[in-house]
């Protein structure tokens, strides 16, 4: 008898420990492809996974995408890569293409605008599909708890924002990770105006091209091949929309609407995001990429205009999608620490968060602190109650001889210069690339510091820790010899000489390290606004604000500060034509050599302010 108890307990040992993985999900669960109606009697293909045998009742995790579900006998990958724990509790899984992609039914619209509040019957947007599709599942999927929970990453997280906006009774949470927020102020296409041509003509090339039937994708040709410095080197914006030649409808859009006009606020969802009746968890990475203003901006957001909505935000350490890659602890040569802190996010965050809103399963997540940043330099998570934090700004200004300090500049006359020229532009990373990797992000600075075309600011070695946190504002008092230029500036933690005999455990060579810890563009024309560019008075001397987003960093005692200052970020973002034409229509000919000179003096500091708004 006691063999056979020693027998039971572990047989149930190993079912326990037994890995999630896709034969086991194609094992517990039952998939069902369908076509669900809207309202407008468009079908959005649907596939629903159902646990099989289950006799409880299950909440429902429901993700819409633009990027095509897995079809016939494929399974979503993501049910044992992430979502393993709701797996485990026998939720209802639901993948949806959403209009116009895949095998759903319908016209592709990207980013398609909210309809007005008011609107007829039958008229349609993101969050009319989201409901419909909510209404379906509710009456003709068995087993369901009546809660739903809308999740994805990235445009998916677009979706899932827009579905929790829909009113819809059953969403009772929502989490957007890496959500596109604003295509113009700072997600994917453009930054501050200025136009991210590599990722814009990547992603518009493959995904906005017009498919010739209901799930059948378009011939797309591959244009960069080898070296993408070369490739954009020679060609203007006009060059690649010709070789577009017409069919790729939203770049064609973009190029006719270079200031944030009414087509581009048509798209800016962010003043309907009052009285939202969901919990919400916005997720984002402080080196994403692609979305990392969304993330930011959109927890912003919701906070301003709707104080009543049961809020979240965790920012980690990662790249786009980081989150839920558990097998990746780092990003190029920076590394997050012991903790693998995907798992950490997925187990220890989010998963409590979900359980707690569909299934009332975890009551402590409401004693916690809603926010979690995670610093990095210290590599630790913080809990807190509001973001940023309300403490005293920290300011920096710009000397001479390429010094950082907090002490105002005196000198009466101080100003530093360097030559942008368009045939020679700063390239956002060393080496030659066809495909812009994610670890640019977090790539070594010092190729770019050696250039003549780059200004570096340093403070002297920290004599004791240093933790920035909250936004970056950057003041540059420029003049220029031409009438538009743009500004490209890096805050940068700048390793000891000596780092890597200091930290053996590491593995990692860092010695000298320049590590970016915030990076962005600013569009000189748009320094008062983006509505309408203003040309330069060529030498007169201008101000040029521009905010980074949110930092959370801790420069180590022997660490310095650092402020590098550019004109150009190339190809990541477009050459400046450096004269005040239309960017999108002019020849590559119109391009000019432009003298930029940074003041840092007396009556006319270039600065840095941290957290300003907490800054007396």
């Amino acid at each position: 008898m006691r063999r056979f108890l020693i027998g039971i307990i572990f047989v149930c040992m190993a079912v326990r420990v037994m890995p999630i993985d896709r034969a086991w999900v194609e094992h517990h669960y039952t998939k069902t492809e369908v076509l669900i109606p809207m309202r407008d009697g468009t079908r959005l293909y649907t596939a629903i996974y159902v646990p099989t045998g289950y006799s409880g009742k299950s909440p429902i995790l429901y993700r819409r995408t633009p990027y095509e579900c897995a079809y016939g006998s494929a399974w979503e990958s993501a049910l044992w890569r992430g979502w393993h724990k709701y797996a485990e509790d026998n939720y209802i899984f639901v993948f949806q293409d959403v209009r116009g992609k895949g095998k759903s039914e319908g016209d592709y619209v990207d980013i398609r605008p909210l309809l007005p509040l008011h609107h007829g019957k039958k008229d349609f947007d993101e969050a009319t599909d989201t409901y419909d599709t909510c209404d379906w599942l509710l009456k003709h999927v068995a087993g369901h708890n009546g809660n739903i929970a809308m999740t994805g990453n990235s445009y998916c997280g677009f979706y899932a924002i827009q579905g929790a906006l829909c009113g819809h009774k059953a969403i009772k949470a929502a989490v957007p990770q890496a959500p596109v927020f604003n295509w113009y102020r700072g997600d994917d296409f453009h930054h501050n105006g200025a136009f991210f041509v590599r990722d814009a003509f990547s992603f518009t090339n493959r995904h906005c091209r017009i498919r010739p039937e209901v799930g059948k994708n378009p011939d797309v040709p591959e244009f960069v091949d080898s070296d993408e410095y070369g490739f954009f080197l020679t060609r203007s914006i006009k060059d690649l929309s010709e070789m577009f030649r017409g069919e790729v409808p939203f770049w064609t859009e973009m190029c006719q609407h270079p200031d944030e006009d009414d087509w581009w606020m048509a798209r800016d969802y962010r003043s309907r995001l009052k009285d939202i009746k969901p919990a919400i968890m916005v997720v984002g990475g402080l080196w994403d990429a692609e979305d990392n203003y969304g993330a930011c901006q959109l927890y912003r957001a919701i906070a301003e205009q709707s104080p009543a909505t049961p809020l979240y935000f965790t920012l980690g350490p990662w790249q786009h999608g980081g989150w839920n890659n558990s097998d990746r602890n780092e990003l190029g040569l920076y590394g997050f620490g012991d903790e693998n802190q995907a798992e950490y996010y997925q187990e220890k965050i989010e998963y409590p968060f979900l359980n707690h809103y569909l299934q009332n399963a975890d009551t402590s997540v409401e004693e916690q602190k809603r926010i979690r940043i995670f610093y990095t330099g210290e590599n630790r998570w913080h809990a807190m109650s509001q973001w940023p934090i309300e403490e005293a700004g920290h300011v920096f200004y710009l000397h001479q001889d390429g010094v950082l300090s907090q002490k105002e500049p005196t000198e009466e006359v101080s100003v530093s210069s360097y030559i942008s020229d368009p045939d020679h532009p700063v390239p956002y990373i060393d080496g030659i690339w066809y495909r812009r990797p994610a670890e640019y992000m977090t790539s070594d600075q010092r190729f770019a510091e050696r250039r003549p075309d780059v200004l570096s600011f340093k403070t002297a070695p920290l004599q004791e820790d240093v933790t920035l946190c909250g936004d970056v504002d950057i003041t540059l008092q420029v003049s220029i010899s031409t009438t538009d230029a743009d500004f490209v500036v890096k805050l940068i933690d700048i390793y000891p000489d000596d780092y890597s005999r200091q930290h053996q455990r590491t593995g990692r060579v860092l010695d000298g390290y320049e590590l970016p810890v915030r990076m962005d563009i600013m569009r000189g024309r748009y320094r008062e606004g983006f509505a309408k560019g203003i040309p330069f008075v060529p030498r007169a001397r201008t101000v040029v604000p521009i905010r980074l987003q949110p930092i959370a960093h801790t420069f180590r005692r022997g660490h310095r500060i650092a402020l590098q200052i550019q004109s150009s970020w190339f190809p990541l973002a477009d050459m400046n034509p450096q004269r005040f034409v239309d960017i999108y229509q002019c020849n590559r000919a119109e391009f000019v050599k432009s003298e930029i000179s940074v003041y840092h003096q007396k009556n006319a500091m270039s600065k840095m302010i941290i957290n300003p708004k907490y800054t007396r």
